[in-house]
């Protein structure tokens, strides 16, 4: 019903820019996405760096998170007997 209005406010010019805005849209986003793809590298990384380190000095996640847990129960039941 509305098409031929909607075609004759379609002038080439009109239409070439919204291909060029289109076409610097997609840009923008492979950049942003090239952008990404470093930060997850970069903090794969450093997170391998940190394991690596950890296995080095016998760490064990596991022992670690226990202990935490197990702090944080203590405190809890001192905070509760006060």
């Amino acid at each position: 019903m509305f098409l031929h209005i909607y075609l004759g406010n379609l002038s080439p010019a009109r239409v070439a820019g919204y291909r060029t805005r289109a076409g610097q849209n997609e840009l923008v986003m492979e950049e942003l996405s090239v952008r990404n793809e470093k930060l997850v590298e970069e903090a794969r990384n450093q997170l391998r760096e940190v394991e690596q380190r950890r296995k080095e000095d016998g760490g064990d996640w596991t022992k670690e998170l226990v202990g935490a847990i197990e702090r944080e129960q203590e405190a809890q039941r001192k905070l509760l007997l006060f």
